[in-house]
């Protein structure tokens, strides 16, 4: 995120937030947050094959991880929309 103010402030609130207490619990949350956050860290720095992976161990840790399908259709349709409107990759 090049906007590192936002970027921290969007950290803050996720840490900061009511349901933080589930992370501190015996819980599975903290580990699905941390296959879902390396899932997308990895979609967006083009290692796909990795993402796929960390996706498919947080549907292993959450049922709702299944969902996570839907960051490779959002990606797969911002790479046909650069691809055909504006005629260049996106980077």
């Amino acid at each position: 995120m090049p906007d590192e103010p936002r970027a921290f402030q969007a950290v803050s609130l996720f840490c900061y937030n009511p349901a933080t207490i589930f992370y501190f619990s015996l819980y599975t949350e903290s580990l699905f947050a941390a296959f879902v956050f390396g899932g997308l860290l990895c979609l967006v720095k083009g290692a796909t094959w990795m993402a796929a992976i960390l996706f498919g161990f947080s549907s292993l840790t959450r049922s709702n991880g299944v969902l996570n399908s839907g960051f490779f259709l959002f990606k797969s349709c911002h790479v046909a929309y650069h691809a055909i409107v504006r005629r260049d990759h996106p980077k």
